[in-house]
């Protein structure tokens, strides 16, 4: 990356608490440790309203089916064309690893599942013909978003991460950042405010976390994951990680515009998420879910799809669907899957009794 691309923008009026503040983003010295094939083309355009709407988004929106070829159910392939943003969210099993190309070529991995999901990661930017991610981007230091950057970081060059930097005294938490400042790699703590350009006009806008941070809620880590919106022309996309309803209801407050046709649902389709009044700011016309197939927590929760479905939205499901890939030129978004839909799984006893699940 050279010029305007070089690293992470920042929101003058936000002053880090441990990062020193430069034009283009926050780069410590040296790492600070904490302290404390179903295809789908939509003719999109996020219907904005003030407070809350695309900045640059004003068509209404429509949808319209278009045929798979076989080549398009086994294998998303390499980036179509320049000028394209080329999202995928792998089929990492249970947890989140997605993949953010922008149109000059510049790479983005937010989340990268469990250990195997770090391999998965690096074979889908191998098919995307990537050979290094410039934005390492950790959501939160739970194992089934963290564990696959440790061998990411052996497959691929990573330029920068960028973490909430929540403190965690998980062991992989402590390796990751240990491998970060072994490795030279540039380290940011992730802010509200905070811009990470994708090239071409693209970029990722962090809607979270902001001080203060959470404590004391259902899940502290969850609470305080990062939430960005991608732009690019008319479309922009939600990216969750594992935001609960306390962080919902903050961004929501804060009156950054969140209306998008897109939505990365958040925590796997969890119950503690995807309120209806986060649906009611999204208002999303396609819905992504990374879950794990029969997974053990229920992922995702049937109120959670009632909801969903309650506003209309197409969802696709990575324990489905397997890894989904939406690909736009700033006006239309292209949706490619690599499975035929399977059949859903029956929920664990312990969800269908409506007892704990996470």
């Amino acid at each position: 990356m050279s010029g305007d691309d070089a690293g992470i923008r920042t929101n003058k009026a936000f002053v880090p608490p441990i990062m020193p503040c430069t034009p283009m983003g926050w780069y410590p010295r040296r790492l600070m440790v904490p302290r404390c094939l179903l295809s789908l083309v939509l003719l999109v355009g996020a219907c904005a309203t003030p407070g809350h709407g695309h900045p640059g988004a004003s068509a209404q929106a429509s949808a319209a089916s278009v045929g798979p070829s076989p080549a398009q159910r086994s294998v998303l392939g390499p980036v179509a064309a320049e000028g394209v943003v080329d999202v995928r969210v792998v089929d990492v099993g249970q947890g989140d690893g997605i993949i953010l190309r922008g149109p000059s070529g510049v790479v983005a991995v937010m989340d990268a599942g469990h250990g195997s999901g770090g391999l998965k990661i690096a074979e889908e930017l191998r098919r995307m013909g990537s050979r290094r991610i410039d934005f390492a981007i950790l959501s939160h230091a739970h194992l089934d978003h963290l564990g696959g950057f440790l061998r990411l970081m052996d497959k691929v060059d990573i330029v920068e991460v960028v973490d909430p930097a929540f403190p965690h005294t998980g062991k992989t938490y402590q390796r990751f950042l240990k491998q970060v400042e072994a490795r030279g790699v540039r380290y940011t703590v992730a802010r509200r405010g905070m811009e990470i350009p994708l090239g071409g006009g693209a970029r990722l806008v962090l809607l979270a976390p902001e001080e203060p941070l959470f404590h004391g809620t259902r899940s502290d880590a969850n609470a305080n994951t990062i939430v960005a919106r991608l732009d690019y022309g008319d479309i922009c996309m939600v990216l969750t990680g594992d935001a609960e309803l306390p962080t919902e209801d903050r961004v929501l407050d804060s009156r950054e515009p969140i209306r998008c046709p897109i939505l990365k649902v958040a925590h796997h389709g969890s119950r503690h998420s995807t309120s209806e009044r986060w649906l009611d700011g999204v208002r999303p016309e396609l819905a992504v879910i990374s879950a794990g197939y029969k997974n053990r927590y229920g992922h995702p929760a049937p109120e959670t799809l009632r909801r969903l479905e309650a506003v209309g939205a197409k969802i696709y499901r990575t324990d489905l669907h397997g890894t989904v890939g939406l690909r736009t030129d700033g006006r239309r978004v292209t949706v490619v899957t690599t499975n035929t839909p399977k059949a859903p799984a029956a929920a664990p006893a312990a969800a269908a009794a409506g007892r704990a699940v996470a």
